[in-house]
């Protein structure tokens, strides 16, 4: 039987044995019959079997560290996604509950200021009623004063008559019980001038735009822009 070897190379020789010229043999390759009757491994001389069954092996091993490697990116990929998906949902939450608090903020700030600008406001009437007490140079309080006067008309004459940086329209509002009066309370005379001036420019529904003229010349008169 002709030997079977897997490479073939012309150029590959045998020398003689002892000292006699070197004899060349050329190995056959497998020829196209004896590659057919190797139907499998189990055909195939035991070199070859064994050669052929540990590439096989090989491949088989290859494939699975392959497939481990593609299953365990395939993992981390999936773990990746979920993470940035809770993430993301959390975040999300975390912005809708901040915007909700914000907005929670705002409508208590403008509760705030509803409710502060009236006392600013009515500040504002108190230390106007204070100024016009120096220049009557009267000794005693607004309440003494109205009741000395009789009358909210008399009263308002004797004013206009003696503190002429006032018009009569903004002495009567000064004098007259008005909405900018009821809303304020005891913490208006803590207000500072800023804010006292923050309200007078501040949009309340109470206030209308005629009476915040009146609150604007007031103000001014006040704290001495009217001299």
């Amino acid at each position: 039987m002709v030997p079977i070897f897997p490479q073939f190379n012309p150029a590959d020789t045998l020398s003689s044995v002892g000292n006699g010229p070197p004899i060349t043999v050329y190995f056959q390759p497998i020829n196209t019959v004896q590659a057919h009757r190797i139907k499998d491994a189990k055909e195939a001389p035991a070199g070859i079997r064994d050669e052929m069954q540990a590439m096989v092996q090989e491949l088989r091993d290859e494939s699975r560290a392959l497939w481990k490697q593609l299953e365990d990116e395939s993992r981390a990929l999936r773990k990746q996604l979920e993470d940035e998906n809770r993430a993301f949902r959390k975040q999300l939450e975390e912005e809708v509950g901040a915007r909700k608090a914000l907005e929670e903020a705002m409508e208590d700030l403008r509760q705030m200021v509803l409710i502060i600008t009236p006392l600013h406001l009515r500040a504002l009437l108190d230390r106007a009623r204070k100024r016009i007490l120096v220049i009557l140079d009267f000794g005693g309080t607004w309440e003494d004063l109205a009741n000395h006067q009789k009358t909210e008309a008399r009263l308002v004459s004797h004013i206009c008559a003696n503190v002429v940086q006032l018009e009569r329209e903004v002495v009567r509002f000064v004098c007259s019980n008005t909405n900018v009066r009821r809303l304020g309370n005891i913490a208006a005379h803590k207000a500072t001038k800023e804010d006292i001036e923050k309200a007078v420019k501040t949009h309340v529904e109470q206030v209308t735009a005629k009476e915040r003229v009146l609150l604007e010349q007031l103000f001014d008169f006040t704290f001495g822009t009217i001299q």
